[in-house]
């Protein structure tokens, strides 16, 4: 089990590696708390460029950036689609988990 600050440091590795879609690590992403929801099996995650947080401006904001579901058992992060809103990803993963597999960290 972890806890949701290494879920965090999960989920900030796993963006610093450029992993998913557009965003290359250089530059500062900002994780909405607000929009953060917890589950029994995890957090699910919004993420943003810091610019966007600053200036509320939709032409600071990152594309593609869908929310991660980072699982509580074992620190798996799951991607969803940038079409998802938060309650709809997790609704979707509660549905049927074997369609939304893990990412691969090490790709």
């Amino acid at each position: 089990m972890i806890t949701k600050q290494d879920a965090v440091s999960i989920l900030d590795d796993y963006l610093n590696r450029g992993r998913y879609g557009p965003y290359t690590g250089a530059e500062e992403r900002v994780i909405d708390d607000e929009l953060t929801l917890e589950r029994d099996y995890g957090w699910l995650f919004t993420y943003n460029r810091a610019e966007y947080f600053r200036a509320r401006d939709p032409h600071q904001s990152l594309v593609g950036n869908g929310p991660i579901l980072v699982r509580r058992d074992d620190g798996a992060v799951i991607r969803f689609f940038s079409s998802y809103g938060g309650e709809e990803a997790l609704a979707a993963y509660e549905g049927d988990p074997e369609k939304f597999p893990p990412a691969d960290a090490r790709s």
